[in-house]
């Protein structure tokens, strides 16, 4: 059972029921005739009163007359208020507000009853409640279920393709079709109205009929139907992308890119797996692991390469250099063109996700018939527009269902919260007075002992409620003050899809242009209005569509220049990371230096048998020593080069430290010897190789074991401090990245979106930026040494200046630790967000004290669909960039995939509430930011490849005339870098893919020209028809088939009717109410686009007659006397022939006697030779009366002609059905692939 699931799978409550039914059936069998009567009169006087509501808009007197005594609050839904669509949607009702459920009765509500007693909240009531807000699959209707060996070669969409129209023919909307094995498929959600007619009427597949067969499972038709929508879990391992899509396009696209990651970024580890083993080869050199260079992830990494050809070791595994004379430049060029073309694999890989995304968008839109389907939103309206003037306005596009205008609500909607939540603690106050009250009455406790503890109860419920009715005159003076209730934006709902997609078409959504040159019939009263598809009902935040404009633009502004703020404050803090670490001595080799006499630190400073205070003075001269130089001077002068001493120390073995170390001045006056660092750099070496030693010692001093006796915690205990935080970092880095989120979310907050999915939108871009910049790029930048920018502070002053070994060991492995732990605490810290409700209801349910408060605690979690995908669009990308060096990456970007995917699916279905409706905008930026990944892959491996220590061919001159602009000697000399092999090849892959880049932008364009160049060499585009499956919004209400909110009327959304009043959106129109101004204008708008279409026709034949024939041809054509069927012949045939040419009609197969002197000859029409026999013909042809073809026509027998003409439609229609089957196994093919 899931940790959010209802009431589903309790054995003794189901027997209950069926007890109770039983139960009912008998006693319904001995009713009285008085009963029966009884009962019909209630049930009379119950449909009159629901006929009574026209419209079924919440009134504001009926919101404002509810009192304080537990019965309503202004604003607030009541369950005496009825949902102006008569849906069968839960999503589509209106809650009942909190606590407003009959009194006394078992399990009910959250206040007292009328004799003041105590009602337990129940959990069953929790458990419905979380049926109504939890992720659950939501049925109206029946499956019917479909089997026969015809349906093997099908899949989902070509079943639904084969039946749809059938099914509609009949009245019967089918939305989704799954199969369940070869000859197995499921016809989903059929509603009950229409499974009948379905199972007697079978579906049609391959001219095969096969019966349908309906599955109401254990209860009667009767019993499914009355019991209303049916709720059950979604199944863990069989539910998918595509079932996930059920509960918005973007979920459903969000896991499809997490499959689309794991199997990516796995197939490019393999395929460059030559790489990853060339790397591995060089890093598990004996010689480098005794030195230990590199360790950790730097091992597999283009810096071992560069450590082996330095130290000249061959780099493949399987030879040596008695066994193969090859250069190990022939291996760097070709793992230069492997990583190349898996950067380029990449591009096309993101170019199939995307178009495999369409597609599945379009079969989720197909599939999931929601308010999206058929809506439009209006911005820069008039702020006084009235809701009929603009459905009259809209009407010319299509039939008008509904207009709902927002108001500006966001004034007073923080009032309505804190009144909402005042009214909530009230009632747990009232609710907590009534249980200690009925357990002291049970309890028999005494008088005074319960008069103290109700009193305190009474007096905190009375301050609350006086706290809502100050609260309410609070709303009552602002509503009433006249700053509110501006009208903001409408949304216009058509009856049809292909209305709203012509509204849109004329109105070019985000086209600036168009925006600005708005023909003034598309004009509302002068305002040229934006227009675009209206977002999902539940998507909208109704408080923020007042911000449009300069005033959104300020906004973005500001909250882009706080992510600056944030993200310079986030590189202080590695940078200040950094300096600690510099300021500790670097990890250095110390037996070799020992051995071979370079370096004995017991030489020069004894430690060795001396104790007490001669060992502290020791080691605080020692330390004295170090602390005048950092790590990275000591790099810098390369006395420790890659964990190794170079320097020698032997001239400070038995030399006296001077006994001055510092001046009066407070200055160093230079050690052993002022001349050099050396002596510094060796003191801090000794630091390290002592502390080492002491790390068991120490240890137990900080534990409190051991005694400092001679000073070793004074000198190591910063030492060992520092190495713990340089051990934490990564994991700092990524705790860091987890309170970005939060601040970035706040930022887009600020921005004030107007919807959830453009709020996400901008969460996961800033999200994503901050995210690789902390991971990634503050690391690279903070450790590069770069001298012509070391103005900028902070950055650009490390000890790397190039991709050395050093930083493959000290940047890389921290990219690289860091990736790793982002790629398990992501998933895992979502998890245990998922988790944490479950182990809360199980602690505090039995301490609820309302049915609001233990309904709260069987809500699921949130489901931030933009933080995933920042986080998954991060991993891909850092993992991409750096693979090149760090091919290791690949498989950790995988791993979170595959981890993320589990997980996402684990906290989605199990632990969280109902996501909202995303639409695809998340997955369009995945797909635009996913190619620069691989961009950046080039130009990094270019700078990479092109290290001094890493083997390359040299271009000898070859391109000095291309490259010499580009040389500067200095550290970026471009014409250096470029001259070696392995970054020209990459420089030309860049080359080639703006190459392409630059064609596919203008590929319109070019194919135009060359159309135009080459008429007869290119074959034009066939755009196919779209045809909408989408039924009538009218059709799709009633059914019951629609997702989601079925009107944009904000008492119809759960997360507003608790707490906004009706009146906060002004409608016209409804499910109910038609608007004769919006019929009468449709209908003159069809009118007049009918006649506009005929001329259009006419003008257009006018035209192609005048192209194809001369003017005495027209007029024959006008007069009517030439055969339709003549007249394509005629054009077919003048297509094939010189311009200048007299041509003589004919139609195939078929002969005409001979005119004028032609008297023994017989004319074949189907001869092509006839037309070379000169202008006698063409002449016989002109003498006719009319110029026409009526005398040679009236010549032949009718049969013939219109033989003639049927064989040509026959052709045709053979023609258009072998092209129609073409298309459809080329997409079947598509899909296969």
């Amino acid at each position: 059972m899931s940790d959010v699931e209802g009431a589903g799978g309790d054995e003794h409550r189901d027997k209950k029921k069926k007890k109770s039914k039983d139960k009912d059936k008998d006693k319904k069998k001995h009713r009285t005739p008085e009963e029966k009567e009884a009962r019909r009169a209630r049930k009379a006087a119950k449909e009159a009163a629901a006929s009574a509501d026209v419209q079924g808009i919440i009134s504001d007197a009926n919101l404002d007359d509810a009192s304080d005594d537990g019965m309503g609050t202004p604003g607030r839904v009541t369950e005496a208020t009825k949902s102006p669509i008569k849906s069968k949607s839960p999503a589509a009702k209106p809650k009942a507000a909190w606590g407003d459920v009959e009194k006394g009765k078992k399990g009910g509500g959250s206040g007292p009853n009328d004799s003041g007693g105590y009602v337990k909240p129940a959990r069953d009531d929790a458990k419905v409640h979380a049926q109504h807000i939890n992720v659950f699959r939501q049925k109206m209707g029946v499956d019917v279920h479909i089997e026969s060996e015809v349906l093997e070669p099908y899949d989902d969409d070509d079943i639904l393709s084969q039946i749809y129209n059938e099914c509609e023919r009949k009245g019967i909307i089918i939305t989704r079709v799954t199969k369940k094995s070869k000859h197995h498929a499921v016809i989903e959600d059929i509603a009950f109205s229409m499974a009948d007619d379905l199972e007697a009427m079978g579906v049609s597949i391959n001219n095969v009929r096969i019966a349908c067969v309906a599955d109401y499972g254990d209860a009667s038709k009767e019993d499914r139907d009355a019991n209303g929508p049916a709720y059950e879990a979604f199944p863990y391992w069989d539910t998918g992308p595509k079932e996930l899509g059920e509960l918005s396009v973007g979920i459903g696209l969000y896991f499809q890119s997490l499959l689309w990651g794991q199997r990516v970024m796995l197939g490019l580890f393999f395929l460059g797996f030559f790489t990853v083993m060339t790397y591995v080869k060089s890093g598990m050199l004996d010689e480098q692991q005794a030195g230990g260079e590199l360790t950790g992830f730097a091992i597999p990494t283009l810096g071992s390469v560069a450590w082996a050809h330095e130290n000249e070791f061959r780099l493949l595994w399987f030879v040596s250099n008695t066994t193969w004379d090859g250069d190990d430049r022939s291996v760097m060029m070709g793992i230069s063109f492997l990583e190349c073309m898996l950067a380029v694999t990449f591009m096309f890989l993101v170019g199939w996700l995307s178009t495999e995304q369409k597609q599945t968008i379009e079969n989720i839109d197909v599939s999931n018939i929601s308010l999206q389907d058929y809506a439009v939103k209006v911005d820069y309206m008039p702020r006084d527009a009235d809701a009929k003037e603009i459905g009259t306005h809209f009407a010319r596009f299509g039939k008008v269902n509904q207009v709902v205008i927002g108001t500006d609500i966001d004034g007073v909607l923080g009032l309505h919260r804190k009144r909402a939540a005042a009214e909530r603690a009230a009632e747990t106050a009232e609710q907590r007075l009534a249980k200690a009250e009925f357990f002291a009455a049970k309890k028999e406790l005494p008088a005074e002992q319960v008069q103290k503890g109700t009193e305190k109860l009474r007096e905190k419920a009375g301050k609350l409620r006086e706290k809502v009715k100050t609260i309410e005159d609070t709303i009552e003076e602002e509503m009433s003050s006249g700053e509110h209730g501006r009208h903001t934006s409408a949304f216009v709902t058509y009856e049809t899809e292909t209305a709203k997609e012509k509204c849109v078409k004329l109105y070019k959504p985000n086209n600036l242009w168009a925006w600005y040159f708005r023909p003034k019939k598309l004009r509302f009263n002068g305002y040229r209005m934006w227009v675009h598809v209206a977002p999902e009902g539940s998507d909208v935040i109704w408080e923020n569509l007042d911000i449009i404009g300069a005033k959104a633009w300020i906004r973005r502004a500001l909250a882009w220049l706080a992510m600056i703020i944030v993200l310079c404050i986030t590189c202080a803090a590695v940078v200040y990371t950094k300096s600690l670490q510099n300021s500790l001595p670097p990890a250095i080799s110390c037996d070799a230096p020992k051995a071979d006499g370079s370096l004995v630190c017991d030489n020069i400073w004894t430690t060795t048998g001396v104790t007490g205070q001669a060992s502290k003075d020791t080691l605080a001269t020692l330390l004295e020593f170090s602390e005048q130089v950092d790590a990275t001077e000591c790099l810098v002068e390369e006395f420790i080069v890659r964990g190794k001493w170079t320097g020698n120390a032997t001239t400070y073995e038995g030399a006296t430290a001077p006994a001055a170390l510092y001046d009066a001045n407070a200055e160093w006056t230079g050690g052993f010897d002022s001349s050099t660092k050396q002596d510094e750099c060796a003191a801090m070496a000794c630091f390290d190789c002592i502390c080492k030693e002491k790390v068991m010692d120490v240890a137990m001093m900080y534990v409190g074991l051991a005694e400092d006796d001679d000073g070793y915690k004074t000198l190591c205990g910063a030492y060992f401090e520092g190495k713990v935080l340089e051990a934490g970092v990564s994991a700092f880095t990524a705790a860091t990245n987890i309170v970005l989120a939060i601040l970035v979310r706040a930022f887009a907050g600020f921005e004030r979106h107007h919807t959830k999915s453009g709020r996400e939108s901008s969460v996961m871009i800033k999200l994503f930026l901050l995210l690789t910049i902390n991971s990634a790029m503050i690391p690279l930048l903070v450790f590069a040494d770069i001298p012509s920018l070391a103005f900028v502070p902070y950055l650009f002053e490390g000890p790397y200046p190039d991709f050395s070994v050093g930083w493959y060991q000290d940047v890389g492995q921290l990219i690289s630790t860091t990736l790793l732990i982002n790629g398990v605490v992501y998933p895992m810290s979502a998890l245990s967000k998922g988790l944490t409700p479950k182990i809360t209801r199980g602690c505090l349910a039995p301490f609820a004290a309302t049915q609001r408060a233990l309904n709260s605690l069987y809500e699921g979690v949130e489901f931030p669909l933009s933080e995933r995908y920042a986080q998954l669009m991060q991993m891909v990308f850092t993992g991409m960039v750096f693979s090149s060096g760090m091919p290791c990456l690949l498989p950790v970007a995988a791993l979170f995939c595959f981890i993320a995917y589990y997980e996402g699916k684990y906290t989605l279905l199990r632990a969280s509430r109902m996501p909202p409706s995303y639409d695809e905008t998340m997955a369009k930026i995945f797909w635009a930011t996913m190619p620069l990944a691989a961009t950046v892959k080039i130009i990094i491996s270019t700078w990479m490849f092109s290290y001094e220590y890493v083997p390359s061919y040299l271009a000898d001159g070859a391109f000095d005339v291309a490259t010499s602009p580009i040389s500067s000697g200095s550290q970026f000399d471009f014409k250096a870098r470029f001259d070696r092999t392995n970054a020209a090849i990459c420089v030309l892959t860049i080359v080639c893919l703006l190459v392409t880049k630059i064609l596919t932008f203008y590929r319109k364009g070019l194919r135009a020209f060359f159309a135009r160049m080459f008429p007869n060499g290119l074959v034009e585009e066939e755009e196919e028809e779209e045809v909408s499956m989408t039924p009538e919004l009218s059709i799709a209400r009633s059914d019951g088939i629609m997702k989601g909110l079925t009107t944009f009327l904000i008492q119809e959304n759960p997360e507003y009717n608790e707490i906004v009043p009706s009146s906060a959106t002004k409608s016209c129109g409804g499910p109910n109410g038609a608007v004769p101004e919006w019929e009468a204008a449709f209908a003159e708008a069809d009118r007049e686009e009918s006649e506009a279409e005929a001329e259009r026709q006419r003008k257009a034949n006018e035209r192609a007659s005048k192209s194809l024939f001369g003017a005495s041809e027209v007029q024959a054509e006008a007069a009517g006397e030439m055969p339709d069927a003549m007249k394509k012949r005629l054009k077919k045939d003048k297509k094939g022939k010189s311009p200048g040419a007299e041509r003589v009609p004919r139609r195939k197969n078929s002969q005409v006697a001979p005119l004028g002197g032609m008297d023994d000859e017989v004319v074949d029409f189907g001869d092509d030779d006839y037309y070379g026999r000169g202008r006698a013909v063409g002449e016989a042809f002109g003498g006719i009366t009319g110029g026409g073809l009526s005398a040679a026509m009236a010549m032949q027998p009718e049969g013939d002609i219109e033989a003639g003409m049927d064989a040509d439609e026959d052709a045709e229609e053979r023609r258009r059905r072998r092209k129609e089957r073409k298309r459809e196994k080329k997409e079947r093919e598509q899909r296969a692939k």
